[in-house]
């Protein structure tokens, strides 16, 4: 078992600082017509994989209290 200060970097911490970075990356290569051409389309398809994840941590809470 890890201790919690290297969970909480592996887990929380750098693909966090990796999010940021790709974002910083992405605005500064690519032009801002691009980036609100490509807007329109990601937003539902967040949405949706937004709500589909909730539902399975709902689901997965569900699980787990049903357990105790």
């Amino acid at each position: 078992m890890l201790p919690n200060w290297l969970s909480f970097l592996f887990f929380l911490a750098i693909p966090i600082a990796i999010a940021i970075c790709g974002v910083f990356a992405v605005r500064r290569f690519v032009e801002t017509d691009v980036l609100r051409r490509h807007n329109e389309i990601a937003v539902p398809i967040h949405a949706a994989i937004s709500v589909i994840y909730a539902v399975l941590l709902a689901v997965c809470d569900c699980n787990r209290l049903g357990a105790i």
